[in-house]
């Protein structure tokens, strides 16, 4: 079977495959147009015979696009010190990860060089990436950034292989060939991309993995987690649950977890005072590095890194806090009554310098941020901008007056990027980036019947992927504050956030401290991610006014404020824009419920 031929069988058994010359480079071919989609047409055309000897390295084999569900782990073992004990070592691991039966039906293929494709499909992957790496020696370093040499690394999206018949790669076992290829399990592929990564001689790679810490510790001077971390090691920590050391290689100690006799499940670096899990079946996740505190937290508590912090702070670890160090109140004293070192203390040159240096200039024009929601005014049916990207608008109104329906409503326009089905409403998200609605207050009835008003109002029967719909009723106060941040981080890409009863993040709404920090904060989020805020909050019966101080930072700081109210004895509600900052203020309308209970224009 010529080449030609083979890549035809190949391409009629799914696979996608090209032709490589002998620098291993596609041989007259732009590749990547093949990734997705390859017809046995494109293969006769870029395996014909006449282009088989063109340029100065002519056609030699061929190559597998990697991607979709292939994935293959390069072992380059002309790389390692000791070959054979690398080898050894690497497919030990490879069995620990895999188990016997998958280990022993997995397709391996060996290279010109010595080293072994292993190829796999799973319905996880990932792009290209080093998993092992050491450091060179001074022998043959080449030059002077000649400093690594990788040892294990993944080929997946975007990749691509040399495989037989290509001159010197052949099946490690005859009987095997591309379309007997194992399907391993997600479980089983993290847990060999893991263990692989256990490899690396320069710590980078786990460096690079390292376990993150979302707690903070105020202290005035170690935190509570600096100092428990300069006291112990992790391998005091996990020898106290059972784990036992296995061998050394490189930098990394090999431990075998509580329970086991045999097969290494994690790595203690020393270099970097941190131990690298890569077994699935601990307490610990697979995949990352964790420090002392990190791994006492999840040995003692869970990983709940507030409860070890304060457990560990009992018990004496970490500075004691003054709470009042650096507060706004010193740091003020500081700068009017200070010499000049308290004064220099206190002060962020660098920052006062970027705000100098970016002092007025007429030249300069800076550029007009565009709106993304519109309203149409009632009477002259003009689009006017009510807000865009990091701005805040606030719905107020007293209870029962509709003002969370129609603020769902002036949302619901970024699903589509388009007009509002019922009420004088659109908005501009032409790339379809994301709509957050978080709800503070509903049963999860009303919640639902909330959101399926905003599908309705678009016209969809279904939910779209860009509408992100949160109920967190039920969260502590702190955890509901959290969750706004958490939410727009996570979903990423948002063009609007409606939150719902900002009342309900607020501990108490007189409180002016609280309430200032609160609107600075939910701001800020909005400015630094880019996105429309738009509010719901309740008037005070009392007043008719915005609730308390918090209501009055709201409107203080908001692009648009719009106000809604009832008429009682009419049944409709009234929508009035009561401050709009840079353009006029649009007429308002009039609305109500229709007998289907959907929202509606009422004249």
């Amino acid at each position: 079977m010529n080449l030609l031929e083979h890549a035809i069988e190949l391409n009629k058994q799914g696979f996608k495959v090209i032709p490589v010359n002998g620098n291993k480079q596609p041989h007259f071919c732009k590749w990547k147009q093949y990734q997705k989609k390859q017809t046995v047409e494109d293969i006769k055309n870029i395996f014909a015979e006449e282009r088989i000897n063109w340029g100065e390295y002519g056609m030699c084999g061929m190559a597998l696009l990697t991607g979709g569900d292939i994935e293959v782990l390069d072992i380059d073992s002309k790389y390692a010190l000791d070959k054979d004990s690398f080898d050894t070592a690497v497919f030990d691991a490879i069995y620990e990860a895999l188990g016997e039966e998958d280990f022993n039906n997995m397709v391996f293929t060996q290279t010109q060089s010595g080293g072994y494709h292993i190829i796999y499909r799973c319905e996880k992957i990932e792009g290209n990436q080093k998993l092992a790496s050491r450091y060179t020696t001074k022998d043959e370093r080449q030059h002077e950034n000649d400093k690594v040499r990788v040892l294990l690394e993944t080929r997946g999206e975007n990749g691509y292989i040399l495989i037989p018949p290509t001159p010197k790669y052949h099946f490690d076992n005859k009987s095997r060939n591309l379309s007997k290829i194992t399907t391993i399990t997600v479980q089983q592929r993290d847990k060999l991309i893991a263990i692989m990564r256990s490899f690396d001689e320069t710590g980078e790679i786990i460096k690079k993995n390292a376990a993150k810490t979302p707690f903070e510790v105020a202290s005035s001077g170690r935190t509570t987690i600096e100092a428990f971390n300069e006291a112990h090691t992790p391998v005091e920590l996990i020898e106290s649950i059972g784990w036992k050391y296995a061998y050394s290689r490189g930098e990394n100690n090999y431990y075998i977890r509580s329970g086991k006799n045999k097969g290494v499940s994690g790595c203690y670096n020393e270099n970097l005072g941190t131990f690298y899990v890569f077994s699935t079946s601990t307490i610990f996740e697979a995949g990352l590095a964790y420090n002392a505190f990190q791994t006492y937290a999840y040995i003692h508590h869970g990983a709940d890194w507030s409860k070890a912090s304060k457990e560990l702070y009992k018990q004496g670890y970490g500075d004691r806090i003054n709470r009042h160090k650096d507060s706004h109140k010193d740091k003020l004293q500081a700068i009017t009554q200070g010499n000049e070192k308290d004064k220099e203390k206190v002060t962020d040159f660098e920052e006062l310098e970027k705000v100098f240096n970016d002092k007025f200039n007429i030249n300069v024009k800076p550029q007009k941020k565009p709106s993304t929601l519109f309203m149409y005014c009632s009477d002259t049916d003009k689009r006017v901008g009510i807000g865009g990207d990091g701005d805040m608008i606030t719905f107020c109104g007293l209870q029962k007056t509709r003002k969370s329906a129609v603020a769902t409503c002036a949302a619901s326009c970024f699903i589509t990027g388009g007009t509002n089905t019922s009420l004088k409403f659109d908005a501009e998200n032409p790339t379809g980036r994301n709509l957050i609605y978080i709800d503070t207050e509903q049963s999860k009835y009303e919640n639902w019947w909330s959101c399926n008003q905003m599908l309705w109002q678009q016209g969809l029967e279904q939910n779209r992927p860009n509408f992100h719909a949160f109920r967190i009723t039920e969260l502590e106060l702190t955890k509901k504050i959290q969750f706004l941040d958490y939410a727009v981080n996570k979903v990423g890409n948002v063009a609007c956030v409606l939150l719902d009863g900002i009342v309900d993040l607020c501990q108490d709404y007189n409180d002016q401290k609280e309430s200032r920090a609160l609107v600075e904060w939910i701001r800020r989020i909005a400015s630094i991610n880019n996105f429309l805020l738009i509010n719901v909050l309740h008037n005070a019966r009392s007043t008719g006014k915005a609730r308390g101080h918090l209501g009055t930072e709201l409107l203080n700081k908001g692009k648009c404020n719009i106000n809604v109210t009832k008429d009682k004895e009419m049944g409709y509600s009234t929508l009035e824009i009561d401050d709009l900052r840079g353009s006029f203020e649009p007429k308002g309308f009039d609305f109500n419920h229709s007998e289907q209970g959907n929202i509606q224009l009422a004249f």
